[in-house]
């Protein structure tokens, strides 16, 4: 007999919400990605290439936010040899953006008890991630290594989507992705936009992780880590 799908949908950002992260890049040094920058060309301090990786990301960044079009690691990577006057190729800046990422996400970590929890709720949730990266590869590969791939319906990535949170789109998409009405839905996340406003505009019932109330949302609606979402969603009726 073919398992009953799922009539609830629970939808997850990633990063700040299953997974803790460094969110301040000029802290984390990136040896590899700068000795890989020296050896395409880059003649200056580590100090001076933070500096203009950083600037460079930040404008990128800044139009992300204004056009809510996302922009790839590669195009980070190009951002910074235009800046540093470098001379690099596609496939050099795709290397370099993706030592980058994979510097960068040695820091980053699984909430604990959280892959246990997806599990637990995908008996009666089909579950979601909706995340902003700028990696097609990252977020995937991490999911593996947390070994909840087989508890997830969908995984939905700014990067492949094209378009950002908080973009109607990508919360649309993956409502159709689930064949799920918005009614029947539920989207945890730690960013007040872009995982409580936007999916909250398309009719999606949204929680904030909030733990030094910062935002401005109803009491039911913030909480202090994503295992808090398990208790909230048994006594939760969706109609």
């Amino acid at each position: 007999m073919t398992p009953t799908r799922p009539e609830r949908a629970l939808l997850l950002d990633f990063f700040g919400t299953i997974v803790d992260y460094q969110p301040d890049r000029t802290q984390l040094g990136y040896p590899a990605t700068f000795g890989l920058a020296q050896s395409l060309g880059f003649r200056q301090s580590r100090a001076e290439f933070m500096a203009t990786w950083e600037l460079s990301s930040t404008e990128l960044e800044a139009a992300s936010k204004r056009t809510l079009r996302e922009f790839s690691m590669t195009d980070a990577a190009m951002a910074f040899s235009n800046l540093a006057e470098l001379d690099l190729s596609a496939d050099q800046c795709a290397h370099l953006g993706r030592c980058f990422v994979e510097e960068w996400r040695r820091h980053v970590r699984p909430i604990d008890g959280v892959a246990e929890m997806m599990h637990r709720l995908s008996t009666d949730w089909s579950i979601a991630i909706v995340s902003n990266t700028h990696d097609p590869a990252m977020v995937p590969e991490m999911l593996q290594e947390m070994g909840v791939e087989t508890a997830l319906s969908s995984v939905v990535l700014s990067v492949v989507h094209g378009r950002c949170k908080p973009h109607a789109s990508i919360y649309v998409d993956t409502l159709d992705a689930l064949a799920m009405e918005p009614s029947r839905v539920v989207f945890v996340g730690d960013n007040h936009l872009a995982d409580y406003r936007g999916p909250e505009d398309v009719g999606i019932r949204s929680y904030l992780i909030d733990p030094l109330d910062q935002h401005t949302v109803p009491p039911d609606r913030r909480l202090r880590t994503v295992l808090d979402i398990e208790s909230r969603l048994h006594h939760l009726d969706l109609g």
